[in-house]
Parts: structure tokens; sequence; C-alpha cells
């Protein structure tokens, strides 16, 4: 009788696995492609205050851990950084800059990584960079991406402080 209610209970935990796995619930962690937004230091440390005056860097960062090559297109500009106040626009990184309209292809390999980067709050027509007030701003960086099967969500903002 033991060895009975043991075959039974055995077949039932069978039956039960074999039923999470055909309804997916013992998949892996989804492999997805991934966006974020850092800044830094012109020295390369990671911040989020910086004194008045002070140039820093601003980077989105998108890394593929699809396992698979990502194909995508775009038309120039393929992303776009502004420094906001108030849901105000203080400077872009285009500002200044003109774009061909053309569509360009091209791919992501397998935990590749695509960093654009800018040193803000500078532009083409403020070299020199614009005079940021002491205060909180917020960082919004903008991938104008398409990519196949799947795109993520390609904008980000983080706040960042100004100091005296």
């Amino acid at each position: 009788m033991y060895n009975t209610n043991l075959r039974l209970v055995f077949s039932m935990v069978a039956v039960f696995l074999l039923l999470l796995i055909g309804c997916n619930q013992f998949q892996a962690p989804p492999k997805t492609l991934s966006v974020d937004i850092k800044l830094a230091k012109l020295d390369g440390t990671s911040s989020d205050s910086f004194h008045a005056g002070e140039k820093f860097d601003v980077r989105l960062i998108i890394s593929n851990r699809t396992g698979e090559i990502r194909r995508y297109n775009y038309t120039p500009p393929n992303y776009v950084f502004k420094v906001l106040k108030n849901d105000t626009v203080m400077i872009t990184s285009i500002d200044g800059l003109s774009f061909p309209q053309v569509f360009v292809n091209d791919s992501i390999m397998p935990d590749q990584t695509i960093s654009y980067a800018w040193i803000a709050p500078t532009s083409v027509i403020q070299p020199n960079g614009i005079q940021l007030m002491p205060g909180r701003y917020q960082a919004f960086g903008f991938a104008q991406l398409l990519f196949d099967k799947y795109s993520p969500k390609t904008k980000m903002m983080t706040d960042f402080y100004i100091i005296p």
C-alpha cells in the first residue's frame, strides 16, 4: 500500500510539473533590450549633483540581452538629449544642427551595448555651454530607434541638481 501511494503522489507531482511547464510557469527570466540613462562628472565619477558652470557627461545606454541579433532603423538624429527645468527645455544636444532625412538600417549583436553620449550643457551653437542656475533639473535622453519584433522604451529621464 505504501508503494502504491508513493507512486500515486509521484505521478501527481509529475503531471503538475508538466502542466506548469506547459503553461510557461518555469521560464527563464526574459531576455530583453534594456535602456538606461547615466550622469557623470567628466572624470567618469557617477553623480547627480554638479556645480554651477560645470560640464557633465550624459549617456544613454542600450544593451541587447535577447541572445539574438536585433535589427533596427532610424532617421537621423538617432539620439537626442535635453536638459529640462520645470518642463522648460534649457538646451539640447542637437541645437543648431540639421540632419539629412535618410533611412538607416543597423543591428545590435547579442550582448552588445550601444552608448550615446553628450557633454552637457553644451551644443554646436553654445560650445562653452549655458549657465545652469542652482536648482533641480532633468536630463532626458531619447534614442529614435525602431527595432524589429520589440521596441523597448527608449526615452529615459533622471533628476539632477546644480549646486553653487
